[in-house]
């Protein structure tokens, strides 16, 4: 099965907290699934890094190496495609990060990993 996590997610699971459902937990680790991050996610990531928003255990530039470098995990471009499904979301969110990474998974169609309940929103579309 194919899974896009949303930077949230990304974050936390790499961070070693142990906030996230075990559901989710599993769908990441579990061999037969292939992950997602968006660049959208690793933009976010640098961005809120540099102005002290996130913080991170391992840094910026050993989180980044961790994430591109992993064989499991594959970074997913934006592509046009996405961009019309971003044009066309109504805004029951405003990031615009979380409002990109969202226009993926429903042009890819495939399951975005969240925690945040403002993407059950979107369900409906």
């Amino acid at each position: 099965m194919n899974y896009l996590i949303d930077t949230n997610v990304l974050l936390v699971y790499l961070e070693g907290e142990q906030l996230l459902d075990q559901d989710i937990i599993r769908k990441i680790e579990s061999e037969e699934n292939t992950i997602y991050i968006s660049a959208a996610s690793l933009w976010e990531i640098a961005i809120k890094s540099s102005m002290g928003k996130v913080q991170l255990k391992r840094g910026f530039e050993e989180t980044l190496a961790l994430v591109t470098t992993s064989r499991e995990w594959k970074i997913m471009e934006i592509r046009p495609k996405h961009l019309t499904v971003l044009h066309s979301l109504p805004f029951h969110h405003s990031d615009p990060f979380d409002r990109l990474i969202l226009a993926q998974s429903m042009a890819e169609g495939i399951e975005l990993l969240h925690t945040d309940p403002v993407f059950d929103s979107y369900r409906m579309m």
